[in-house]
C-alpha cells in the first residue's frame, strides 16, 4: 500500500473516543479517520484508503464481530489488522471473535494499552527485501497472506502440497520458509521442515517460521528438534507476523555477510584436523595423517575416488551429493554430515569445504576440513537428557519445569488467559521406603507418575520436582475449574491401589497425595512467586487432613510471612534466653498434697509480648529448633527438681514434655542422661511425657530409649489419652507408669453420659494394669468432686492452679 501517511480508521458513536483517538495518534506519519457507522466505515475500506481498523464491538446496526465478518468475506483481498474494543462484559469468549478475523479485542478500560499496540504498526510498513517460499492449503488464507507479504515488498512463491513445495525448493534460492503444519497430501509441513534442514550447504540453513492451530509443549519440542526457527499460531496476527519475519530476514542477512578465514589460514591452524584436497573432476588428490585417523582409510585408499565414497549407505551418499551439488554453485560449505568409518561405524563429521584456484588461475580445487563429532554428539545428548528430565520418571525435572513455566508465563500475558500451577506431595511417603525398601518406592513413583500424566491434557507439564513432589502447569485454561477437575482426577486414581513386583514379590499399596493450586495472574504473575504459594497451598491441603487439594489465599501468604518473621525471632530468642519455665501444680486427690508439676515453656517475646507454646513449638518442630529448646526446658526443669527435692520434698516430681521430634533426636536422649549425671539427680525426680502415636511406631529404636529412660528411674507417662490411637495393649507392652485424660473429657463430664462412661472405664483399667491416671484440665469444683468418685488418682487445672513461676510456685506450696 502507497500512503504518505499510516490512516487508521476508528468506527464508534462515542465521540469522546474520537478526540482520543485524534490527540493521541495523529502524527507526521500516522493519520486518524473517525466514524460513527459502518455505512461510513465502508467505503473507505472498499477504496482501500486505511490500514488499520479500530470497531466498538457495540453498533447500531451490527456489532463488531458481524461486521468483522463480514469485511473479510467481502473484502478477501483488502487485509486490514482489525481490533476490537468493547466494554467489560460484551465478550465472554474470546476465541469467538478471533475465528471470525479480529486481530485482537481490548476492554475500554485498557486504553492507553490499545494506543501502544496501534503505534507498534506503522514500523512495520518499512519495506522488506526477499524471497518467500510460502506453503499453505487454504486457498483463502494463502491469497490473504500473500498479498499482504507483497506489500511489504516480498516476493512470494505459493504452493499448497508439500510435495510441489519440496521440489520448487530444491531448485530455487529463497531467503525464508512459511509453512503450515498440517498439509493436504501426503507430506506434513513437518516432514518438509525436516527434509529442509537435513539438506546440505546454504538450503538447509534457511530460516523456516511454521503456523501452527495449536500449541502443546510435544509440538514445541518438536519444532525445537527440527531446527524450526519460530511458529505463530492461527489466526495469523499481521504485527507479529511481519515482526518476525523482519527479525529472521535481518538475522540471515548478517550470517551470509559473515566472512570465512581463507583456506590457506585454515589449513595452517587447522593441522590437527582431517583434511583432503579434491581436484577439478572431483577426484581425491591429496589427504592428512588425521584423515586416516578419522576415517580408517589410508591416503592411498581414499587417492583418486569421489568423496562419496566415505558413505557406506544411501542416505549419507545423498548427503555428500548435496555437498556437491551445492560446491557447483558456490564456493563454499559448512556443515554436519554423516559419514562411515572403514570398519562400518557410523560417525557424525562437522564439514568445512572451500573452492580455491592455483596461481596459474587454470586449476581449481577443492579443500575439505573436518573433525569427528560423534562423541561429543552423544555426550551432547546425554547432558540434554540428564540437565532437563528425571532419571526415574523422564518426567522435566526442576529447571526443565520452571523455563515451561516461565515460558507459559510471558505467553500468558500476551494472550490475557488463566495459568494455574499445581504442587503435588504424597502422603507418608516415608513410610513407605521405611516398610518396603527404597526399589519399591522407586517403582511406586515411576507408577505414579504415569497415574498423573492420564489425568492431564497433552498441553499440560507434568513434572517431578524432587523426592516425591511433583508439579503440574496448566496454561490457557478458559474456565479455572478445570483445574479443580483434573486435581480431583489425581486424587481419584491414587486411591487405587498399586500393585508392584520386585524380586519375584508382589507388594500392594495405596498412598494418597497433597495439592496446593496457585493461579495466575490471580494470586501472581510472578514465576517464583507463583511456585511459593502453590507450595503453601500444598501444605495447607496438608495441614487440612491430606488427600485433598487447597487453594492459595492471601490469608495464606499472610501466615506465611508470619510464621518466617517469628522464625527468625524464635532463632534470636534461644541465643538470647528469651524463655521462662512455668510450673502448673498437679494434686494427689487422695493426700490432697501437691507432689508433682509440669514443666510449661513460655515466651517473653521483647516486642510481641509473650507468646503461648501453641504458637511457636509447631513452627520450632519444622524448623528442627525444638532440640535446642528441648535441651535448655529438660536442664531448667531438672535443676529446679533438685533444688525442690533437697530444699522442700525428696519425693517430689517434675514432668517435661517431649515431642515426636525430640524422641526421634539421636543424640538427645544421651544428652538428657548425661546432664542428669551431671547434675547428680536421680531420674526418679522426672517423668516424660509423650504422645500415643510415638507407641504406635513400634520398632526398637523407640524400645531402646524408652529402656534407657526407666534404667535410670525416669517415668513413661502418655499425654492426651483418648484423643488419638488409644489402645490398653501398648500401655502394658511398654510399661507406661502415668497416662492423662484429655481436657475434652474432663470438659464433658456433666454433659455427655459417654464421656463420664469413657473416662470412669480408663480409670478402672488404668488401675487394673497398675497405672497413674491423671486428669487434666479440671475447672470447677463439680469436676474435681465428680474425679474424686470415680477414683482418680491425680488432678491439673485451673481449679488447683494456672502455671506459675519457680518463686511463685515455692512461696504456694512449699512455704
Amino acid at each position: 500500500m502507497e500512503h504518505k501517511k499510516f490512516q487508521i480508521l476508528l468506527i464508534d458513536k462515542n465521540k469522546v473516543y474520537h478526540q482520543i483517538f485524534f490527540k493521541s495518534l495523529s502524527s507526521k506519519n500516522i493519520a486518524v479517520i473517525a466514524v460513527c457507522s459502518t455505512d461510513e466505515a465502508i467505503p473507505l475500506i472498499a477504496s482501500n484508503k486505511v490500514d488499520f481498523i479500530c470497531c466498538a464491538y457495540q453498533l447500531d446496526e451490527t456489532n463488531g464481530i458481524e461486521f468483522c465478518k463480514l469485511l473479510r468475506k467481502k473484502y478477501i483481498n483488502a487485509f486490514k489488522p482489525f481490533v476490537l474494543l468493547t466494554s467489560s462484559n460484551e465478550i465472554k469468549n474470546l476465541s469467538t471473535a478471533l475465528t471470525n478475523g479480529v486481530t485482537d479485542v481490548f476492554k475500554r478500560a485498557d486504553i492507553e494499552e490499545l494506543l501502544a499496540f496501534i503505534k507498534r504498526f506503522p514500523n512495520n510498513h518499512l519495506s522488506l527485501t526477499g524471497k518467500v517460499l510460502y506453503i499453505e492449503d487454504d486457498k483463502t488464507q494463502q491469497n490473504i497472506v500473500k498479498k499482504m507479504l507483497e506489500s511489504y515488498g516480498l516476493s512470494v512463491n505459493c504452493f499448497r502440497f508439500a510435495e510441489d513445495a519440496w521440489g520448487n525448493f530444491l531448485n530455487n534460492d529463497y531467503d525464508l520458509v512459511i509453512t503450515d503444519i498440517i498439509l493436504a497430501g501426503g507430506v506434513s509441513g513437518l516432514v518438509l521442515c525436516n527434509r529442509i534442514k537435513r539438506t546440505i550447504g546454504q538450503k538447509g540453513d534457511i530460516p523456516i517460521l511454521a503456523v501452527t492451530a495449536f500449541d502443546d509443549k510435544i509440538r514445541r519440542l518438536e519444532f525445537f528438534h527440527l531446527g524450526i526457527n519460530d511458529y505463530l499460531i492461527k489466526p495469523l496476527i499481521e504485527e507479529d507476523l511481519i515482526f518476525r519475519i523482519r527479525s529472521m530476514l535481518q538475522q540471515q542477512e548478517i550470517t551470509k555477510n559473515a566472512q570465512e578465514k581463507e583456506i590457506s589460514a585454515l589449513i595452517y591452524n587447522n593441522a590437527s584436523d582431517a583434511m583432503f584436497v579434491v581436484d577439478s573432476q572431483d577426484k581425491i588428490i591429496a589427504t592428512n595423517p588425521a584423515f586416516s585417523q578419522i576415517t580408517g582409510y589410508s591416503g592411498a585408499e581414499a587417492f583418486g575416488q569421489s568423496p562419496v565414497f566415505l558413505s557406506a549407505n544411501a542416505q549419507d551418499k545423498d548427503s555428500y551429493h548435496y555437498v556437491w551439488q551445492h560446491l557447483s554453485n558456490t564456493k563454499a560449505f559448512k556443515g554436519e554430515v554423516f559419514s562411515t568409518h572403514k570398519n562400518g561405524e557410523t560417525i557424525i563429521q562437522n564439514l568445512s569445504v572451500k573452492s580455491l584456484k592455483s596461481s596459474d588461475l587454470d586449476s581449481q580445487y577443492k579443500v575439505a576440513i573436518f573433525t569427528d563429532i560423534t562423541e561429543k554428539k552423544r555426550i551432547e545428548a546425554q547432558l540434554l537428557q540428564q540437565a532437563n528430565f528425571d532419571e526415574l520418571t523422564n518426567l522435566p525435572n526442576r529447571r526443565l519445569f520452571k523455563e515451561y513455566l516461565a515460558l507459559e508465563l510471558n505467553k500468558n500475558n500476551r494472550d490475557k488467559t488463566s495459568l494455574v500451577v499445581l504442587f503435588l506431595d504424597l502422603d507418608h511417603f516415608k513410610d513407605v521406603n521405611d516398610t518396603r525398601g527404597h526399589d519399591i518406592g522407586d517403582l511406586l513413583l515411576a507408577a505414579i507418575a504415569k497415574r498423573i500424566q492420564h489425568c492431564v491434557r497433552n498441553s499440560d507439564t507434568v513434572a517431578r520436582i524432587g523426592g516425591d513432589e511433583f508439579a503440574i502447569i496448566l496454561p490457557n485454561l478458559v474456565h479455572k475449574n478445570k483445574a479443580e477437575i483434573i486435581a480431583e482426577n489425581i486424587l481419584l486414581a491414587l486411591n487405587k491401589p498399586f500393585i508392584l513386583a520386585n524380586n519375584h514379590a508382589s507388594h500392594q499399596i495405596v498412598i494418597s497425595m497433597s495439592i496446593g493450586i496457585a493461579i495466575a495472574p490471580e494470586d501472581s504473575n510472578n514465576l517464583a512467586d507463583l511456585i511459593k504459594f502453590a507450595d503453601q497451598a500444598m501444605y495447607k491441603a496438608k495441614n487440612n487432613g491430606r488427600n485433598q487439594f487447597c487453594y492459595f489465599t492471601k490469608s495464606m501468604q499472610e501466615t506465611a510471612l508470619y510464621k518466617q518473621a517469628l522464625l527468625k525471632d524464635l532463632q534470636h530468642a534461644i541465643k538470647h534466653q528469651e524463655f521462662e519455665l512455668y510450673y502448673q501444680p498437679i494434686i494427689n486427690l487422695k493426700t490432697k498434697a501437691v507432689d508433682h508439676a509440669e514443666a510449661l515453656i513460655r515466651w517473653h517475646h521483647p516486642t510481641l509480648g509473650f507468646i503461648t507454646p501453641d504458637k511457636f513449638i509447631p513452627l520450632a518442630e519444622e524448623s528442627g529448633l525444638i532440640l535446642a529448646i528441648g535441651n535448655w526446658v529438660f536442664e531448667q526443669a531438672a535443676t529446679t527438681a533438685k533444688y525442690w527435692t533437697e530444699n522442700f520434698n525428696d519425693n517430689f516430681k517434675i514432668s517435661i514434655n517431649k515431642s515426636p521430634v525430640q524422641f526421634h533426636s539421636k543424640s538427645q536422649t544421651t544428652q538428657w542422661l548425661d546432664y542428669l549425671k551431671q547434675i547428680n539427680l536421680s531420674g526418679k525426680q522426672l517423668i516424660i511425657e509423650l504422645t500415643e502415636g510415638i507407641l504406635l511406631e513400634n520398632n526398637n529404636s523407640n524400645m531402646n530409649k524408652l529402656d534407657k529412660y526407666r534404667q535410670c528411674g525416669i517415668a513413661l507417662s502418655i499425654d492426651d489419652f483418648g484423643t488419638g490411637y488409644s489402645s490398653l495393649s501398648y500401655l502394658q507392652k511398654f510399661h507406661v507408669d502415668l497416662l492423662k485424660i484429655d481436657k475434652c473429657f474432663i470438659n464433658s463430664l456433666y454433659t455427655k453420659k459417654s464421656d463420664l462412661i469413657l473416662s470412669e472405664a480408663i480409670i478402672a483399667m488404668a488401675h487394673k494394669l497398675g497405672i497413674i491416671v491423671i486428669a487434666e484440665g479440671v475447672e470447677t469444683q463439680k469436676q474435681y468432686a465428680r474425679l474424686e468418685q470415680l477414683n482418680c488418682d491425680y488432678v491439673q487445672g485451673y481449679f488447683i492452679a494456672k502455671p506459675l513461676k519457680q518463686k511463685d510456685f515455692e512461696q504456694l506450696f512449699f512455704k
